[in-house]
């Protein structure tokens, strides 16, 4: 009897045991659950909300640019479309001077774990602050190939207080001298990507979409054809549309050695245009617009022709968003 009674004692021993070390690993593998899930959980939702931080954030950058307040309505707005989860908690607008500025926006979801709470660590919320800012470009992208001379009457009236929809204007595209500068032979098509000759290939496929490309101010040259109905169907099917063009302030020489001196860019709305007839009579005429187009960011000093580009400048700031600034 005391044989069995001492068997029996130690094998109720090693079930408790056994009972303990289960209990140990369970909470050991409750434990490694939170960390792989509910951290898997933590990054997902920090993305999320800095993914509509961000996109919050330059929508209200674009409202800002063009004189909008992008915080009262816009940036709640985009952060809700990008996290459905996520609230805005915070939006603030600063000037730089009166061309540029920033503005940071600060949005914050709720994580809910699922294994975490076992082992008493509670839900909790996750945030993101971006800061976008806005300003005249140093490139800009996406341009129409159709160079404006800044001395244009009806552009330097426009460019006096760019801000708003213009009345249309009648721009001309004739082979003789400009307010600008003389290029005979030219008719201020401008050579976007600088290769020294524009085929009409590349004049229609920009005409339509835009060159690809960063164009900056700087010389670049021009296209010695003539300007004619052989783009009729591609002004036609950007009629309406509002896209940058460049500015230039400067011609030298003519025909396919011309080059134009571009100075800065305008955004357009194309109304009609004449490709036909005298040389001398034919023109675009436009809207000239303000509005943000794709670009760099940003030229302290560049000229203010109504153009505004953003760009995020800095995500999570800590005592101030410091590269906005400059």
């Amino acid at each position: 009897m005391r044989v069995r009674t001492a068997l029996a004692g130690r094998a109720a021993d090693e079930r408790g045991a056994a009972v303990l070390m289960v209990g140990v690993s369970l909470i050991a593998l409750m434990g490694a659950a939170a960390v792989a899930v509910d951290l898997g959980n933590l990054w997902s939702s920090r993305r999320r909300v800095v993914v509509a931080s961000d996109a919050a954030a330059l929508a209200a950058a674009a409202d800002h640019a063009v004189g909008r307040d992008g915080c009262e309505a816009t940036a709640g707005d985009f952060v809700g479309r990008n996290d459905d989860t996520a609230a805005m908690t915070g939006c603030t607008a600063t000037a730089v001077d009166a061309t540029a500025g920033y503005v940071t926006v600060r949005a914050e979801t709720p994580v809910d774990y699922a294994f975490a709470p076992v082992i008493g660590v509670a839900d909790r919320t996750v945030g993101a602050a971006t800061s976008a800012g806005w300003g005249i470009p140093s490139a800009a992208r996406g341009l129409r190939p159709f160079g404006l001379c800044e001395d244009d009457p009806a552009f330097k009236a426009w460019a006096a207080s760019p801000r708003g929809v213009s009345a249309v204007a009648r721009v001309p595209y004739t082979n003789q001298p400009t307010d600008c500068g003389g290029a005979p032979g030219n008719w201020g098509i401008i050579d976007l990507d600088n290769t020294g000759s524009v085929s009409n290939a590349d004049t229609k496929e920009w005409v339509v979409r835009g060159y690809p490309g960063s164009v900056r101010p700087g010389w670049v040259g021009g296209d010695p054809g003539a300007y004619s109905n052989s783009i009729d169907p591609e002004l036609g099917s950007v009629r309406g549309s509002r896209f940058p063009i460049p500015v230039f302030d400067a011609v030298a020489a003519a025909g396919q050695n011309a080059k134009f001196r571009i100075v800065g860019f305008v955004n357009i709305e194309l109304v009609g245009w004449r490709t036909t007839g005298p040389e001398q009579g034919r023109y675009l005429d436009v809207r000239f617009v303000e509005m943000v187009a794709a670009g760099e960011c940003c030229d302290p000093g560049g000229r203010d022709f109504g153009l505004r580009v953003v760009h995020i400048c800095e995500v999570d700031p800590g005592d101030g968003p410091s590269r906005c600034t400059s």
